[in-house]
């Protein structure tokens, strides 16, 4: 019967929970006051308003105190588990009316606007303003922003930083494209050389897709193509063969024939005795002399390409 006991007692003081001093020997305590309220930030994280008393891990920590104002004090502290740390601030009071300065910059660069208004990009260097109250907007070009509240004091140069964090890059949407041809050609997509025919598996951006092939003896085809997201396309095109063009002869001819057998010299070259069927001669003015029993007679004449002239001569 003890044994039973024994046991139910030990059951109940393992379900009894631990009391808060146990809980918290891993844990540093920091308790935060200011004058006048201030919201409490560690590391960046809003963690309630003055007065207050967290329990934070061990270690390094940044504590921010902000009022409602915009004015801030930062205190770097180093927590050690099982200690307690206090901390007090009193802000003295804003002098309102005087001149101020503000400069503010940015990763990345970005357009300040102060109460609704713009007043530069970044960086900005001691811009003046009355001493009060501010709401300091700043705005990327790709449309980020990011807005606090600042007192600017008098005769003070109040600064601050901002980094906008990165965005994640998503990877541009695909889509890809098949290109065959005959007689192989040079592909080109939006203007860019791709490579021969045949080609598969060409990655492109989905939309409008304009696509050139050009034949090594200069002839073109042009498509343009919608191709889907995540879609193939197949663009296969035959070039028609151009015609053959007629070589258009270079030369003229001459027929020269006699009434009797007679030696025929053209251009100071003998070129037999007649008859003379078709003799080549280029194009232009011409002189034939014939010779026949101690006689000669001389003919100048004009010859054409591609044409035949005709001379005879009687003697």
């Amino acid at each position: 019967m003890s044994l039973v006991r024994t046991v139910l007692a030990a059951l109940v003081l393992l379900c009894v929970p631990a009391p808060a001093s146990a809980r918290s020997a891993g844990r540093a305590t920091l308790v935060a006051s200011s004058v006048p309220m201030a919201q409490v930030y560690v590391d960046g994280a809003s963690q309630g308003t003055t007065p207050v008393t967290l329990q934070l891990r061990p270690g390094k920590r940044r504590v921010e105190l902000r009022t409602a104002d915009g004015r801030t004090k930062t205190f770097l502290l180093a927590l050690q588990a099982g200690r307690s740390r206090r901390i007090s601030h009193r802000f003295p009071p804003p002098r309102v009316g005087g001149t101020g300065y503000l400069s503010v910059t940015s990763t990345p660069w970005a357009q300040v606007f102060v109460g609704g208004r713009g007043v530069g990009t970044t960086p900005l260097r001691r811009f003046a303003l009355t001493a009060r109250s501010y709401l300091v907007e700043l705005k990327t070009a790709d449309g980020r922003s990011y807005g606090r509240r600042l007192f600017v004091l008098a005769g003070r140069n109040n600064a601050f930083h901002h980094t906008f964090p990165k965005r994640a890059k998503r990877p541009p949407p695909a889509a890809w494209l098949w290109v065959r041809s005959r007689p192989p050609s040079r592909v080109t997509v939006n203007g860019k050389l791709v490579g021969t025919t045949p080609l598969r598996d060409i990655e492109v951006r989905p939309g409008r897709v304009t696509v050139t092939l050009t034949t090594s003896d200069g002839r073109t085809h042009r498509r343009v193509l919608l191709i889907p997201r995540n879609k193939t396309a197949r663009l296969q095109h035959v070039f028609v063969p151009r015609p053959r063009k007629v070589r258009r002869p270079r030369v003229g001819y001459l027929v020269i024939t006699c009434n009797r057998k007679a030696r025929v010299n053209v251009d100071g070259h003998n070129v037999g005795s007649t008859p003379i069927r078709r003799l080549a001669v280029n194009p232009g003015r011409h002189r034939v002399i014939l010779r026949a029993r101690g006689r000669r007679r001389t003919v100048y004449l004009r010859t054409v390409a591609g044409y035949t002239r005709r001379v005879h001569v009687n003697f």
